[in-house]
């Protein structure tokens, strides 16, 4: 069930990206990260990855932005 929910965790980090609510969007986007860390899954992390270093990016923080492009 958790894997599924952070499968699809996007969804709503898109929803609080257009409603400017930097801080929302990042901890979905970190939760479904983490989860799909753990599960040893690459592909849809590495998209969500790519969106977390774009909203971390858009609040000044460059280094942390940084990490997630490796």
């Amino acid at each position: 069930m958790a894997f599924s929910l952070a499968s699809r965790v996007l969804i709503p980090a898109s929803s609080e990206m257009l409603a400017g609510e930097l801080g929302a969007a990042e901890q979905e986007l970190r939760w479904g990260y983490d989860l799909l860390l753990e599960a040893g899954e690459q592909e849809l992390r590495s998209t969500i990855a790519a969106t977390l270093a774009q909203v971390l990016l858009e609040q000044g923080r460059l280094d942390e932005a940084e990490q997630f492009t490796l």
